[in-house]
């Protein structure tokens, strides 16, 4: 998914979120990415994106403006299944419909 340097986390969240519950039903809970922390390259650390200020560092070590191609970031999330929901009628809110399955 591409995006736009500009994008408020918000949107950015939103766009992640609806792509998921179209997909899967699913909800994020969390979004992250990971970088790396030392030169072993198996060492990296969690940035969760927590506000626009998280998302321009983040954009700002992966894609400088001075790079014409970026490299691409990893995105994390951390998802969950929806509740499930009971509807409850009460008895007086009910109504009985007949249907003729007679068909003459």
């Amino acid at each position: 998914m591409r995006f736009n340097r500009r994008v408020s986390l918000s949107d950015l969240k939103r766009k992640i979120s609806t792509k998921i519950a179209s997909r899967c039903g699913k909800q994020m809970l969390r979004l992250f990415y990971k970088f790396l922390v030392s030169t072993d390259p198996l060492k990296f650390s969690e940035m969760e994106l927590e506000d626009d200020d998280d998302l321009g560092t983040m954009i700002a070590i992966y894609c400088p403006p001075e790079i014409e191609n970026p490299n691409s970031i990893k995105l994390f999330m951390e998802i969950a299944e929806p509740d499930p929901i009971q509807v409850v009628i009460p008895a007086s809110q009910r109504s009985e419909i007949d249907f003729d399955l007679n068909i003459s």
